[in-house]
């Protein structure tokens, strides 16, 4: 089991490296330090807010053998068409002969990790709450294995709401949180109907929540007609069908 550190590749070492990431010479060294050097690009680029130090790339090699007898010419690897390289891959390395044939197929197993700021409820949160730096606590943490969608920035989501209940000690993550609606479902509003020239406001009650242009469903209280319209604002929706 070894680690590599990027700082291992050498300048001319990563000029070739990165020149073809597919074509490499069957050096072992050359070929563990391209691996190194992809997995962390691509780390990096599925996760922008993490940088280099914050990266824990370790490579099992063991089944990775070039004998000083053997009568390979280069190697290629072969990558997850995604960037999604946390935890454990196996990836497959090709190697071929001066001829181009084919001679034998080997693997470097990879384990991925970074370490990454998470949110953590300090006590349980209710429907509809906002959202509010005072309610978490910060722990700097392994993200193999925790969700995806975990919140990264609470300033960028401060203002929004809880969709549902979520218990003390959950992680924070986008699919809890939704848009403080500019419309509540129960809540007035007023039915604004254009026929002929004729505009017609009438008083009626949200059925759905809705944010500015959202279709949703209001029932007008004089008639108890259910009618389905655009919002406008927070008091004003725009009738565009009628039951």
């Amino acid at each position: 089991m070894i680690s590599i550190n990027r700082s291992f590749i050498l300048g001319s070492l990563f000029s070739l490296v990165a020149s073809s990431l597919l074509a490499l010479p069957a050096d072992k060294a050359v070929i563990l330090a391209s691996v190194q050097s992809e997995l962390q690009q691509r780390l990096l680029s599925e996760y922008p807010f993490l940088n280099d130090d914050d990266l824990q790339i370790t490579l099992n090699s063991s089944a990775l053998v070039i004998a000083d007898d053997s009568n390979f010419s280069r190697a290629k690897v072969r990558y997850p068409s995604h960037n999604k390289v946390l935890g454990r891959l196996s990836l497959p390395v090709f190697f071929y002969n001066a001829n181009e044939e084919l001679v034998v197929t080997q693997h470097v197993i990879s384990n991925a990790d970074a370490k990454a700021t998470f949110y953590y409820l300090k006590d349980k949160a209710h429907r509809y709450e906002l959202v509010d730096k005072g309610l978490f606590e910060s722990r700097l943490e392994w993200m193999y294995g925790q969700p995806d969608r975990a919140i990264r920035d609470i300033g960028l989501v401060s203002g929004q709401e809880f969709k549902y209940r979520v218990s003390k000690g959950s992680i924070l993550s986008s699919d809890m949180l939704q848009a403080v609606p500019v419309i509540r479902c129960q809540g007035k509003v007023f039915a604004i109907l254009k026929s002929g020239g004729v505009e017609v406001k009438a008083k009626a009650v949200a059925l759905e929540d809705g944010n500015q242009g959202d279709l949703i469903r209001v029932k007008a209280l004089l008639s108890q007609k259910e009618l389905q319209g655009r919002v406008m604002d927070d008091q004003t929706v725009f009738v565009t069908f009628l039951d």
